[in-house]
């Protein structure tokens, strides 16, 4: 179910009135702490024992979720989104420049228009 932008409002407003920072942290790590869990079965467990992809994307998404929370809660969407910006740019730099096997080839890639 999708929310509607009302009932969104009234999610936001709810969580912020009603959880403390120490406890939307909490919920972050708790969230965390469930997708780490999926992660490590699905790369030691057998292929027949591992937990389905569906269970890795369940778990981010709440994780996902939580961390919206917790930003949100924090007012700093804009930190977030200019270090999300950063984190990637410092990645596509170690990509061309060291790659670890997967270097990306500069003059493979096309700009952008």
């Amino acid at each position: 179910m999708e929310l509607t932008e009302q009932q969104d409002e009234q999610l936001k407003s709810a969580l912020q009135n009603n959880n403390n920072l120490n406890f939307n942290i909490l919920k972050v790590i708790e969230e965390n702490t469930e997708l780490n869990e999926v992660l490590l079965k699905y790369l030691t467990k057998s292929p027949e024992h591992r937990p389905p992809i569906s269970k890795i994307i369940e778990e981010a998404g709440d994780v996902f979720t939580r961390l919206a929370i917790l930003i949100e809660h924090l007012e700093s969407e804009e930190g977030v989104i200019s270090r999300i910006d950063d984190k990637r740019s410092i990645l596509y730099k170690y990509m061309v420049e060291e790659g670890n096997g997967t270097k990306i080839e500069v003059n493979k890639i096309t700009p952008q228009v």
